[in-house]
């Protein structure tokens, strides 16, 4: 589940292709919950150490999950000839002193997404892979969806025409909610730490779809605004975004508010014949197709529900 960024051919035996033996860098809720679960199920991998700073922490994960290694310090895990690649499970703030130690270890990378907090660091992480020829992955598991596949061929095949516009529209989260002046903040509305408010970690997913089903986005432009949270976090709750969307000519207008009251996560894509519309967030859930009919001078419309479970891990 990843969006590859300057690949550099891999050159790997057979059997290490089908064994690549995995260290991961950060114990907290990304690799307990969601992707160290996924690398011990996966089939050609094996996670053979864990490494965070937190006294206690990766030895307590490894243990509870049957891992045979666990560190505390960055450099003993990519200095083991034990561990073939490398995935960076910290929040962005991190990111960049931690891919380029995995780089100039010489070990493949899958970074947690965003890539870094900046197109700066982004940058300057992908030149130095590719300068290295060493292998850089992000980790946006929504390419992988069978929902996101579907509507790719949908709109490669024009099922509903050519494609002309695209909006989504994502009000309220739980990650703004219950949080009250003076309380402890999440890492993810640290600015410092995230490089911006929740549009980084939550709206990211769907720039990179947008980028895999219709882009590049070109021509992007933004506004964010801290609305409503002035006295509980500094960073924005607020964005606006729009693009023209690859040689299309298409046109992409966003917006997420954060702290909106009606929880709301549309994703809709306009053509000349129909529209499609779908949840923008998760792998479940149906997608709607509305198609023009060509009765009645095409004022009537069909409508088709395509309906995706949530896989099983």
């Amino acid at each position: 589940a990843t969006a590859a960024v300057g690949v550099v051919p891999l050159k790997m035996s057979q059997a290490e292709a089908n064994n690549v033996r995995w260290g991961i860098i950060g114990a907290g809720d990304v690799c307990e919950k969601k992707s160290g679960p996924g690398f011990l199920a996966a089939k050609n991998s094996k996670l053979t150490a864990v490494m965070s700073r937190t006294p206690g922490r990766a030895k307590g994960f490894a243990e509870r999950n049957g891992i045979p290694k666990s560190f505390e310090d960055v450099d003993a895990l990519l200095s083991d000839e034990e561990i073939d690649a490398v995935y960076v499970a910290t929040p962005p703030g991190t990111h960049l002193e931690l891919a380029l130690k995995v780089c100039a270890a010489k070990k493949p990378c899958l970074l947690e997404k965003p890539m870094a907090r900046n197109y700066a660091e982004s940058k300057q992480i992908a030149d130095a892979f590719k300068a290295a020829g060493v292998p850089l992955f992000v980790a946006y598991s929504s390419r992988t969806f069978a929902r996101t596949a579907k509507v790719k061929q949908l709109l490669d095949s024009k099922a509903i025409g050519d494609l002309t516009a695209v909006t989504y529209r994502f009000t309220s989260s739980p990650g703004v909610r219950g949080l009250e002046e003076g309380a402890e903040l999440p890492w993810r509305l640290k600015a410092e730490q995230s490089g911006g408010g929740l549009i980084m970690d939550v709206g990211c997913h769907i720039l990179d779809r947008l980028d895999m089903l219709c882009g590049p986005l070109r021509e992007v432009q933004g506004s964010a605004s801290n609305v409503a949270s002035k006295g509980v976090h500094r960073v924005e709750d607020s964005v606006v975004m729009s693009a023209r969307l690859g040689g299309t000519g298409a046109l992409f207008s966003g917006l997420w508010a954060f702290k909106g009251a009606e929880p709301q996560d549309e994703l809709q894509f306009i053509g000349t014949a129909g529209t499609m519309t779908m949840a923008g967030g998760g792998p479940a859930g149906p997608v709607t197709i509305r198609r023009q009919s060509e009765e009645a001078g095409g004022s009537s419309f069909s409508e088709e529900v395509l309906e995706f479970e949530q896989p099983v891990s």
